[in-house]
């Protein structure tokens, strides 16, 4: 897989991910705490995405040659796959401690499909990116996890610093 379809896919996920927590956002307009922890998730890992656009924009100026992307490939159609079961699993209406489950397992399924994509092999992705997409998605997943064992997830929510979940490693 040469180097620009690696960042494009990884691209995919992040976008994926702001999808889903988004509609989660939706679903939950009747519970605002819920509906803000939701946009927040949805709006950082958009953020993410475009850190990797402009890194795959860095990559092509670097080798203009490998630009060419297929949608194709076994791995990303997997993951396709795996974000549409992601979302046939929510029950209508869906319950938060369910949605909070399912965007643990997107965050982790994400997190390993960047590490056999972009993290572990040298594609070109500057190391500050990488550093900013794994610390940010630590701290999401920590939320999510400390979330999940709360016996009121709202009240958590209200508790919590969602502020969290903007924040990038410092220099």
């Amino acid at each position: 897989m040469n180097r620009w379809t690696a960042v494009e896919q990884s691209i995919f996920v992040e976008a994926q991910l702001s999808e889903l927590f988004s509609a989660f956002a939706t679903s939950f307009y009747n519970i605002p705490e819920a509906q803000q922890l939701w946009e927040r998730m949805a709006g950082s890992e958009a953020d993410h995405a475009m850190l990797l656009v402009f890194e795959k924009w860095r990559i092509v100026r670097e080798d203009i040659d490998s630009a060419v992307i297929r949608y194709d490939d076994q791995s990303l159609l997997r993951q396709m796959k795996t974000f549409d079961d992601l979302r046939a699993a929510v029950v209508h209406p869906p319950e938060l401690k369910q949605t909070l489950e399912i965007a643990l397992k997107a965050e982790n399924m994400a997190l390993e499909f960047h590490g056999n994509q972009i993290f572990i092999a040298d594609v070109g992705v500057s190391d500050r990116i990488l550093q900013i997409l794994a610390d940010s998605e630590e701290i999401h997943r920590e939320i999510l996890e400390q979330l999940i064992n709360s016996s009121d997830p709202v009240a958590a929510i209200k508790e919590m610093d969602l502020s969290r979940i903007d924040e990038a490693p410092a220099d």
